[in-house]
């Protein structure tokens, strides 16, 4: 009825799907219960690692990245976000699937400073657009180099071209010549055996 707009939460602990306020570890596996909302329209996966949440010890950060490897529905992280660190580690490279994170205690009790953990992100974007534009500009400089290249390689078979049509044209002007003297030196023979 809501289709991009509703954000399923799992719970998990050691990759299993947790229920009953936590309290029970089923056989299904956390992926697979993931991809089953794939087709449904789920707007996001908020995924919690029960065994770290409200503890301050840090994101799982593996078991929520390979969650995101694994689906292409957007992942937030959620359990155990303590410090600027797991922020960094959010800001990895090995995350960049991962559509975000959700902060609780850290932020109640201090340890994570909001302010400072945006200072992060910014800074993070801005390399990233940053490293975006050197790229482009890179990848325009080699078009650049590669369309001059290939103007210089057509102009060079163009000059050859050009050359062999006069090569040959010489060779056969100078073969109709031959011809010429030829025949002329024959007539002059034959006039001279007439006389």
């Amino acid at each position: 009825a809501f289709p991009g707009q509703v954000a399923v939460g799992i719970d998990a602990r050691k990759g299993r799907v947790a229920t009953k306020g936590w309290a029970t570890e089923t056989e299904v596996i956390a992926t697979d219960l993931a991809r089953s909302f794939e087709d449904a329209g789920v707007a996001a996966i908020i995924y919690t690692d029960v065994s770290r949440d409200g503890m301050l010890k840090g994101l799982n950060l593996d078991a929520t990245i390979a969650l995101a490897d694994a689906i292409s529905i957007p992942v937030v992280a959620s359990g155990g976000l303590a410090s600027l660190e797991d922020i960094r580690g959010l800001l990895e490279p090995r995350a960049r699937r991962l559509e975000g994170a959700i902060a609780g205690r850290a932020l109640y009790d201090g340890r994570l400073n909001a302010a400072e953990a945006l200072k992060l992100k910014q800074a993070a974007d801005a390399a990233a657009a940053k490293a975006e534009a050197e790229k482009r500009a890179k990848d325009a400089a080699e078009a650049e180099l590669r369309r001059q290249r290939d103007q210089k390689d057509l102009a060079e078979r163009e000059l050859k071209k050009r050359e062999e049509s006069e090569l040959r044209a010489r060779d056969e002007r100078e073969q109709v010549r031959k011809e010429m003297e030829a025949k002329a030196l024959k007539a002059e023979e034959e006039r001279k055996a007439w006389a």
